[in-house]
């Protein structure tokens, strides 16, 4: 038995040492939520053999003061672009929720500029000219420039909706075992897939398609669950507004 004490807030708890993980040297209150050094675990027990691929770890962007800014936002985007399922199975749950909320907002709102950028282009009535500027009547529109300012507030509302709303239903499931956490981290970091709005006039389309598939991707290793489990949950409003619509079609045809 070892008794933990947080150095923060002083919330205490009592843990036997079978229970930690060989090679763990930081735990994060539950309390406050702050991260503190724990004493030498590995004195005394034998290290057994483990797969050091399957250690759950932070992401790099909660990593950015041991890999720096670029190194935490590359590697982040890395994993979620090309190697979704081990970027989350690796990634660990109690970590708190305000990096991957400011690593969501900010993909977020970087893909819907693009997004807004791009669909601006499309409407362009006239060749860029010098009186007008590069992008012509693109640069002044205040609806424009208006949803630019406006998406970070965009992202930061669909993050917390979307994340409540997939928690709730992984919860009719009994799929989401990590808890909210680990759902909004499994929302908030599959926004990185918005980028792909960089790619003019496609980038919309593929970066909606891979956002769904990372977050399905995201909610199944993060929960340790299946993908039927997490698929079916995701279908529960299709099949309730299926139901409500075949009802109301009974109700008018044996009323009327």
């Amino acid at each position: 038995m070892i008794e933990l004490t947080c150095p923060h807030c002083g919330f205490q708890k009592s843990l036997l040492r079978e229970k930690i993980p060989v090679g763990t040297r930081r735990a994060i209150c539950p309390r406050c939520r702050e991260r503190f050094e724990i004493p030498l675990l590995d004195e005394g027990r034998e290290k057994p053999e483990t797969d050091r691929s399957n250690l759950r770890t932070l992401p790099p962007w909660e990593r950015r003061s041991e890999l720096g800014w670029v190194g935490g936002i590359s590697e982040s985007l890395k994993g979620v672009l090309f190697a979704p399922s081990k970027f989350f199975k690796t990634m660990t749950v109690p970590g708190g929720v305000k990096e991957p909320l400011a690593f969501g907002v900010l993909m977020g709102s970087l893909g819907m500029m693009f997004e807004v950028f791009w669909q601006g282009v499309i409407r362009l009535d006239d060749l860029p000219s010098p009186d007008k500027g590069v992008f012509g009547d693109f640069a002044l529109s205040p609806l424009i420039l208006g949803t630019l300012i406006l998406c970070p507030l965009i992202a930061t509302i669909f993050i917390c909706v979307s994340s409540l709303l997939l928690h709730f239903l992984l919860t009719i499931v009994r799929a989401g075992k990590n808890g909210f956490e680990g759902t909004l981290r499994a929302v908030s970091y599959s926004q990185a897939s918005q980028l792909w709005a960089l790619i003019p006039f496609l980038g919309s389309l593929l970066a909606g398609i891979w956002l769904m598939a990372v977050t399905v991707i995201g909610l199944k290793e993060i929960h340790g669950v299946s993908y039927m489990r997490v698929i079916f949950a995701l279908l529960i409003p299709f099949v309730v507004i299926m139901m409500t619509v075949t009802a109301g079609v009974v109700s008018f045809f044996m009323f009327f």
